[in-house]
């Protein structure tokens, strides 16, 4: 009898509404489904609104599975899982979409989640040190990316600045100062390059 409960307890799942945020920027509405041995997303049909780089990646297109959960954490009404893909280590952001109603489940979902990652065998320490190397690796990916698009928001700004500036010099009138991208793209830039800098052996 008690084996049936056990199993029975093994089997539970809760579902809620949220956004995923995709690393690359944009979100994609959809269902999320908590398991004690799995965190799966499904992406509703015609709510996709992500940026370029991450439709370039797949995000939001296909469901993303979490199998491998290595850790959860909640913040307000943010939910942040992060999974492992072989020996590299992903995470995936999510905004509860109700956010009152919401937190206490989530809360004790993912609680659960992390009784069962407690219970798993730690890593041996060349399996730690690999992990550390690949979430080093994906922080200077993502520092770079961002030191990228800054630099291409700044030449965009300077460059637009540039060509109305040209244009109303040679036959008079006004012309426009895109400081918004340049500022952007400053902050962007600098941001990266510490990061990239603090990461870096």
């Amino acid at each position: 009898m008690s084996e049936a409960l056990n199993e029975r307890s093994q089997d539970w799942s809760e579902s809620f509404k949220v956004d995923y945020h995709p690393e690359g920027g944009g979100q994609v509405g959809g269902t999320l489904t908590i398991r004690r041995d799995s965190i799966v997303f499904v992406p509703a049909k015609g709510v996709l609104r992500v940026s370029p780089l991450a439709m370039a990646s797949g995000a939001g297109k296909q469901n993303l599975e979490m199998t491998s959960v290595t850790g959860t954490n909640v913040t307000g009404q943010w939910l942040r899982v992060n999974h492992r893909v072989g020996l590299s280590e992903e995470s995936a952001r999510f905004r509860m979409t109700s956010f009152i109603p919401q937190t206490k489940k989530v809360r004790a979902a993912v609680g659960k989640v992390q009784e069962r990652i407690e219970e798993l065998p730690k890593p041996t320490p060349e399996e730690a040190a690999r992990i550390e190397e690949s979430r080093r690796e994906k922080r200077l990916a993502a520092s770079k990316g961002r030191m990228v698009r800054g630099a291409i928001a700044f030449v965009i700004g300077v460059a637009i600045t540039s060509a109305t500036y040209s244009a109303a010099s040679k036959g008079g009138g006004t012309y426009l100062v895109f400081y918004g991208p340049v500022i952007y793209g400053l902050v962007a830039f600098f941001g990266g390059l510490f990061g990239w800098l603090g990461n870096k052996k």
